[in-house]
C-alpha cells in the first residue's frame, strides 16, 4: 500500500500515545495487536473531548461493529506516536472513524485505519438510533474538524 498523504487539521482529534515496553514484540517493534489499543484509546478520547462520557465512568452508548487496520511502517520502543481520529459518516444508528497514526518525531504515516460504531442499547441487546445529543456533537466535530474542548477530563 503506498503511503496516503494526512493532513493532521482534516481530523478532529488528535491522541498522543508513547510506546511502553510491553507493546514491544520479538522482532523490537510495536506488535500488531497493540495498534487496536491506540486506536480504541483514541475513540475514547474522542468520545471525552465531546462531552459524551462522564470522568470514571464506562458509560459507552455504542459497540464496535467493525475495524480495519493497515500497518506502513514500525513504531519502536520510547518512540512518541500521534493518533489522528475524524467521523467520516453517521447513519441512522452507526457513525464511521478513520484514523490515522503517525510518529511524533517526523509525523511519517505508521498505520491507517477505519472504524465503524453503532449505537446500541445494552438492556435491549440490540442496535438504536443514534442519541440526539450524540449526534448533534458528531455533527458539529465533524463540521468544524475540532474538538469543542481542549481539555479531557476522563481520559
Amino acid at each position: 500500500m503506498e503511503k496516503p498523504q494526512i493532513i493532521p487539521e482534516q481530523f478532529e482529534c488528535a491522541t498522543e500515545q508513547t510506546v511502553r515496553f510491553r507493546d514491544i514484540d520479538a522482532f523490537g517493534h510495536v506488535n500488531n495487536a497493540v495498534y487496536f489499543t491506540y486506536l480504541e484509546n483514541a475513540r475514547v478520547d474522542y468520545v471525552c473531548k465531546l462531552g459524551l462520557m462522564r470522568p470514571g465512568s464506562f458509560d459507552f452508548p455504542f459497540i464496535l461493529a467493525d475495524i480495519q487496520l493497515s500497518y506502513l511502517a514500525p513504531l519502536r520502543l520510547g518512540e512518541k506516536a500521534v493518533v489522528l481520529t475524524r467521523c467520516t459518516h453517521i447513519g441512522n444508528s452507526s457513525f464511521h472513524f478513520e484514523y490515522a497514526i503517525l510518529r511524533k518525531s517526523d509525523y511519517e504515516t505508521i498505520a491507517v485505519g477505519r472504524s465503524v460504531q453503532v449505537s446500541y442499547d445494552f438492556a435491549a441487546a440490540r442496535p438504536t438510533q443514534i442519541p440526539d445529543a450524540m449526534r448533534e456533537a458528531l455533527e458539529k466535530a465533524r463540521a468544524s474538524r475540532r474538538m469543542p474542548r481542549t481539555e479531557c477530563d476522563c481520559c
